[in-house]
């Protein structure tokens, strides 16, 4: 049933159309550091000796404690463009659990995260050693920019233990990664327990004013002209196994995998020196049973020199396995000798055939939404075979606006009329009165079941409309393409997205959802609402605790808390009309009823 407030507020739509537009945000939190929670604390250990040298190819999130004393950086290998190596150390206003450092107002301003290396020992150096530290810097990358104002800072600890500030340079748009070479040759700066360190100065509210440090080395011996690596690494994350998704379904795929295998697979690679040879391998590993499906035979170029190189291979045969799903690691491997860095020379990807499709890689670098009252968006999938949409999952992400309040409806469309083709929507299924979840869940996607399974073939939509101006903050993720499948409709027409990206939305398909059996089971659930219509009272009942809320069909909260199995509503004041229970329970899932209140 279509809320009638839903309804009002599509008419208005026709006049602030003018206004309408497709809106990209920064990020407020940064929930890959906040799963992993770390006080802001310095780890100091043993002196180091040069040479020091990292590229962030071979840490997880946090920088790696044997080189580096802080946890404030957020170590990726998505949010930088066309670093180095795969692998950035990004700096922002969150901090190292991922919230903002102070987001009391719109201003907070100050220095944020800290980067600071581990003790090195240079008190048997020599100014006349030539010691020099370089390291690549890129302003904004595929997140926010800094301004003029904002800062990366490089600073020496001196003899007298004081940090003193040797470098600056202020924000600006997207560049590339341009390197900066500083000489360490001033007596007070060579003893027992110099240390270097990189802080920005940034809004302090969320995942804003962004820099990106890659390939940081320190050592003797090198001169201003010194602007080589003999180094030869991966220099992004490995391409899709498919040709139009990152993951679909296993069994839709097997329907007709020659429509969406990709011709062939492999990884970017980057050689930073002269002309070398350099052999290549790959595996293909199926995880559930552990067994091998692919080991190439090695092979080798002469990779050119200061160039980029894709090291690619045709696809290995995707074995037809009794089951519903399965789930693929490819790992990539190169051979160069010599080599300054290993730890870039392998990289992995993990490929999950269940029963949802994806467009994006599961990350998001930006939020997205439309600031107009009652605007739709529409997410294009195509099928092998006829199939049944069981919900969808959705990633929202937190920005400096709550916005956990706002209504949407949920919807399946078998056709729209894209740009400008004839027709009319064709609307299959709508569930009502849904507001944005953040439940940490699988990859933070918040799964909206269905309460009937919508049988689709060929192709269909999944999108909302939504019940007020407010942006409601869908992660976008940045380094997939998908705007050809991504429409939105503010003044009565639908329009391809303008943002390049692909929204974090997922249909599942086939059978009653559940993912494989190394996850927990999801069942539905189940809702008791009596007596309805009802009068005075309505006695609602449910296994175990969860949270509740209840709208009018005005899109009204007449009242929220928690459940525990069961709870009865005083209904005496209300008035007479249709209600939407709305019940969450621990795992994330969320139920919506219907009753009537008649006297």
């Amino acid at each position: 049933m279509r809320p009638y407030f839903l309804c009002a507020v599509a008419l208005t739509a026709c006049f602030v159309s003018a206004y309408a537009q497709e809106v990209v945000s920064p990020l407020g939190t940064n929930h890959r550091l906040q799963k992993m929670p770390q006080s802001r604390v310095a780890y100091e250990l043993d002196t180091l000796i040069l040479p020091f040298v990292d590229d962030f190819s071979n840490s997880q999130v946090h920088p790696d404690p044997s080189r580096w004393m802080d946890r404030d950086v957020y170590i990726n290998g998505d949010i930088a463009f066309r670093p180095l190596t795969l692998g950035v150390a990004t700096f922002d206003g969150l901090d190292a659990q991922g919230k903002a450092y102070d987001n009391s107002s719109v201003t907070t301003y100050g220095q944020a995260d800290f980067l600071s290396s581990q003790a090195i020992d240079l008190s048997g150096n020599a100014p006349g050693d030539s010691i020099y530290l370089s390291f690549y810097l890129q302003p904004q990358g595929l997140g926010d920019a800094p301004e003029a104002r904002d800062s990366m800072v490089l600073q020496f600890y001196t003899l007298a233990g004081v940090w003193e500030s040797v470098y600056r340079r202020a924000g600006s748009p997207l560049d590339t990664f341009r390197r900066v070479m500083m000489r360490v040759d001033r007596p007070d700066f060579l003893h027992a327990g110099f240390r270097f360190r990189f802080v920005n100065y940034a809004s302090l509210t969320g995942f804003v004013d962004l820099w990106h440090l890659d390939y940081v080395r320190m050592e003797a011996g090198r001169s201003f002209q010194d602007t080589t690596l003999d180094d030869i690494a991966f220099r992004s994350r490995p391409g899709s196994l498919l040709k139009h998704y990152q993951e679909m379904p296993y069994q839709q795929y097997l329907a007709d995998s020659n429509s969406y295998r990709a011709a062939e697979h492999g990884a970017l690679s980057h050689n930073m020196n002269q002309a070398k040879n350099t052999g290549f391998t790959y595996r293909a590993l199926e995880l559930e049973r552990g067994t091998v499906l692919f080991s190439s035979v090695p092979f080798s170029i002469t990779f050119p020199p200061n160039s980029d190189f894709r090291f690619t291979s045709p696809l290995f045969p995707i074995p037809l396995l009794p089951q519903d799903s399965i789930t693929i690691q490819t790992t990539y491997a190169l051979n160069a000798v010599p080599d300054v860095l290993t730890t870039n020379d392998t990289v992995s990807r993990v490929y999950r055939f269940w029963n949802y499709y994806a467009y994006d890689d599961g990350i998001a670098e930006s939020a997205y939404g439309l600031n107009i009252l009652a605007g739709q968006i529409a997410y294009k999938f195509q099928l092998s075979k006829p199939d049944s949409i069981r919900g969808v999952s959705i990633h929202f992400v937190q920005t400096s606006e709550n916005v956990a309040s706002e209504l949407f409806n949920l919807k399946v469309w078998r056709y729209i009329p894209e740009g400008q083709l004839g027709g009319s929507e064709l609307v299959l299924y709508e569930q009502t009165l849904l507001s944005p979840e953040y439940e940490d869940s699988l990859g933070q996607y918040y799964y909206y079941p269905f309460d009937q399974a919508v049988a689709v073939s060929d192709s269909f939509y999944i999108g909302w409309q939504q019940g007020s101006v407010k942006i409601l903050n869908l992660g976008l993720d940045r380094n997939q393409v998908a705007n050809d499948q991504m429409f939105f409709n503010t003044t009565g027409t639908w329009e391809k997205s303008t943002i390049q990206g692909a929204w974090m939305m997922r249909p599942v398909v086939g059978k009653a959802w559940s993912w494989p059996a190394s996850q927990h089971a999801i069942r539905e659930v189940q809702l008791r609402l009596f007596p309805n219509p009802a009068a005075d009272y309505i006695r609602i009942e449910a296994e175990g605790s969860a949270s509740w809320r209840v709208f009018s069909m005005l899109g009204t909260q007449m009242g929220q808390g928690v459940l525990e199995d069961a709870l009865t509503l005083d209904l005496s004041s209300w008035p007479t009309g249709i209600y939407f229970f709305q019940h969450t329970d621990k795992q994330g899932r969320s139920t919506i009823s219907k009753f009537a209140v008649l006297r």
